[in-house]
């Protein structure tokens, strides 16, 4: 009788360096980027670049509102 469990307790080879999920490390790391990893990574920065813009300014109009009211 065949032992159950076997199959899923062998230890894993890791081969190579370790993947990188996240794509903003993956550029800080200068790996290579694919095609598809470069069109995502466009879209976050320019989003990222927005919200940035966005937040600061509500932060300054939040300023100029407080300014007002003192």
């Amino acid at each position: 009788m065949a032992i159950m469990g076997t199959r899923n307790e062998k230890k894993k080879k890791f081969k190579g360096k370790k993947k990188v999920k996240n794509l903003l490390e993956k550029k800080a790391k200068g790996l290579k980027l694919n095609q598809v990893d470069r069109r995502r990574l466009g879209k976050m920065e320019e989003k990222m670049k927005f919200k940035s813009q966005l937040r600061d300014n509500v932060k300054a109009e939040m300023r100029k509102l407080q300014d007002i009211e003192q």
